[in-house]
Parts: C-alpha cells; structure tokens; sequence
C-alpha cells in the first residue's frame, strides 16, 4: 500500500520536475535547476524511508493469531497433546516451545492464558541428563529467570523430564509423554 502511493507520487513529482521547453535566462534556469536537483534528492530520501518504515512495520507485526511482546511473538495452542508433540508443532509454525526468560514475560504469559484451570508446556526439560535442565534454545538454566513451584522439581515417581506452567503459573517437572497440557510457542520478529 505504501509503495503504490509512493510510486504516485513519484511519477507525478518527476513529470512536473521536467525543464521548461524555453530558456528564459541563465539566472532563472539555474534556479529551476537547483529545484529540480533539491526535489529529486528529496524523493530520493523520501524513498528509503518508505522502504525502512515497510521493513519495521513488518519485524514490529505477528502473524495473525500470535501474540506480540517484547519483539517475540507467542502462540497457545488449542490442543492438549504431550511435550515433543507440542514441540514439533511450534516448530511447524516457524518457533519453538516457550523460553521464559523474565518474570515480566511469565506475567504476559499468566494474562493471556487459562493457568488456573490449565497447563502449558514450555521448553524446558533435563530429558539429557537427569537433573540437569535445559532450555530448548540453549539459554543457560542455571543463570536464567526460575518459576519453579515449592517443592519442583522433584522428579516424582522418576521420568518427570520436562516442564509445564500450571497453578499460578508456577511450573512443575512432568513426564514428558503427560497428554493433557496445551504449548506456549514463542518466535523472534524478523
């Protein structure tokens, strides 16, 4: 929409920029000239802008149905399914499980979900090496911001490998092939 109108413009501001068939003196023709020369740079300049402002209204836009914050976008899936099955459909839509990295981002991500009554997965597990948990993008855990519920992770009954926001959107470790979370899916702008 941007580059139609710009196009338009241009056009117009070209055709009107033509010199004037007649020479009516060397002082008035320079001034045309220099007009002629200050205008096109104006264009000029007035084309690049049009060109980054297209490129920053799209880095600074999600997709349709994602949530933006913080040039990350977000997607909650509608579907209960287990930790690699929701993985693999983050990463079918261009992102991966969530890394939650801030308690201002875990308080996003508390107002646009159903925490109370639901789960979520997000992507963190220790399904490498007991104990030691990671996250999906490789964001080091160990400095990383932490929501863990009193208590968790406790691996209980063995196997609980991988992460799930639930109650006050505290997180708690879970087996991996549990089928009753949703997914937080997360993707940088680009």
């Amino acid at each position: 929409m941007l580059r139609d109108s710009h196009a338009a413009v241009t056009m117009v501001a070209q055709r009107n920029l033509q010199p004037p068939a007649k020479n009516y003196g060397s002082t008035a023709d320079s001034k045309v000239q220099t007009e002629i020369v200050s205008f096109k740079s104006n264009i000029s300049d007035l084309s690049s802008k049009v060109i980054q402002l297209e490129k920053t209204a799209y880095k600074e836009t999600c997709e349709s149905s994602w949530l933006n914050f913080k040039s990350h976008c977000y997607f909650i899936t509608s579907t209960k399914t287990n930790w690699m099955k929701a993985r693999t459909t983050c990463i079918s839509k261009g992102g991966d499980l969530v890394v939650i990295t801030s308690q201002e981002e875990q308080l996003f991500l508390m107002s646009k979900v159903s925490y109370k009554t639901n789960r979520y997965w997000i992507g963190l597990s220790d399904t490498e090496d007991e104990g030691v948990w990671t996250w999906v993008d490789g964001t080091g855990y160990e400095r990383s911001y932490k929501n863990w519920r009193k208590g968790e992770p406790n691996d209980y009954e063995y196997n609980e490998d991988c992460a799930h926001m639930w109650l006050n959107g505290e997180w708690n470790d879970v087996h991996c092939t549990y089928e009753d979370c949703f997914a937080i899916c997360e993707k940088k702008l680009s």
